[in-house]
């Protein structure tokens, strides 16, 4: 692991060759999954197949052990917390685990305490990256400042940010959001909405239903989010080249939107985490909101 943490940080010198062997080699591009060795020349590989070939003249062998060796895969949403909260995870901390999982490059999201939403905060980002990260780091920059006013979207997307977000909280005025969209059209980025109505969710602990009403707990509906999506595709369906991206997806309704905004072409993208599609609201009933 500490060579693959090598390889990331800083590269393999020129022409020095690695032959790495027993693994499971995996290509999603080309469909490529097999058990082989494959051998690499500084930071580009030269041969790779089933059978085993010569490691002569090889400077260093690794025995994959049947481990799965593969392109780096890419987090799109990490917390990362710096600045400010690094007592909960730093760039150096949070990358060094996402390297141990075969994470090559994450996306930071901006919800820092102060929030990245302006140039000088996101060089410092970039900085803090390129100074102690083991893989590559890029970050989203926020839609909005604290006074609720577009941040300067064009300069942080020339310090490096790759999107924008307001992560952790909705853009909850809608036109906000719209020139938020009209703005990142322009600029070739997209717009990554924590979909969220608070109006719809203020004081709900657990998703709305059965259990909420056994427990005598405040339920959150589903419509809390999809009532936020539905808003944001009408918003941006006569415009175009927008990119409109949905975190952390928890209920149908949106999925539902989702796919018909990509029936109607246009360019509609989500994300899940695996609590979302792997847990339900009955396991409160054992540990309680804690389980959360």
């Amino acid at each position: 692991m500490t060579q693959t943490w090598n390889l990331l940080q800083t590269g393999q010198k020129e022409g020095y060759k690695i032959a790495y062997t027993n693994a499971r080699i995996i290509d999603p591009e080309t469909k490529l999954d097999i058990k082989g060795s494959l051998l690499t020349e500084g930071d580009k590989i030269i041969d790779f197949g089933e059978s085993l070939f010569s490691t002569s003249g090889v400077d260093e062998t690794i025995d994959c052990k049947e481990l799965v060796l593969m392109p780096g895969l890419i987090d799109i949403h990490v917390h990362f917390r710096e600045p400010g909260q690094e007592h909960k995870e730093t760039i150096y901390t949070g990358s060094k685990s996402a390297a141990a999982g075969g994470v090559t490059t994450v996306v930071c999201q901006p919800n820092t305490v102060p929030a990245i939403d302006s140039v000088v905060l996101a060089k410092y980002l970039k900085y803090r990256a390129l100074e102690t990260s083991h893989v590559n780091v890029e970050f989203y920059a926020k839609i909005t400042t604290s006074e609720e006013k577009l941040t300067e979207m064009a300069l942080l997307k020339e310090a490096g940010a790759v999107g924008f977000t307001d992560d952790g909280m909705p853009v909850m005025n809608p036109m906000i959001m719209r020139q938020a969209l009209l703005y990142s059209s322009m600029l070739g980025v997209p717009i990554a909405q924590h979909a969220e109505d608070l109006n719809l969710s203020a004081g709900g602990a657990i998703n709305e239903g059965k259990i909420s009403e056994e427990l005598g707990v405040k339920g959150i509906l589903n419509a809390s989010e999809s009532v936020m999506v539905n808003r944001d595709i009408l918003l941006m369906k006569d415009m175009e080249n927008v990119h409109y991206h949905i975190l952390h997806v928890s209920s149908k309704d949106s999925l539902d939107a989702i796919k018909r905004a990509k029936d109607l072409g246009l360019n509609v993208t989500c994300e899940v985490t695996p609590h979302h599609f792997t847990l339900t609201e009955d396991i409160v009933k054992q540990h309680g909101q804690l389980q959360k």
